[in-house]
């Protein structure tokens, strides 16, 4: 029998686009959201940093192998 290997995800590291999209469909899980700021030695024109979201209950994930 073959089983699907699933991984709790907690927290997780996302762009401002992809952060619009988990407060879409997923507002209501969203524990906490942190900011963190762009790498000032790597500085892109496109780097704004990121955000870390909390999520209250965890979202699973396929593993990778």
């Amino acid at each position: 029998m073959d089983t699907i290997d699933l991984t709790p995800i907690s927290f997780v590291k996302v762009s401002a686009e992809k952060f619009l999209r988990i407060v879409k469909h997923d507002k209501k899980n969203i524990k906490s959201v942190s900011i963190i700021p762009p790498d000032f030695g790597d500085l892109r024109d496109d780097d704004f940093g990121s955000l870390l979201v909390e999520y209250k209950t965890p979202t699973y994930r396929v593993r990778s192998k």
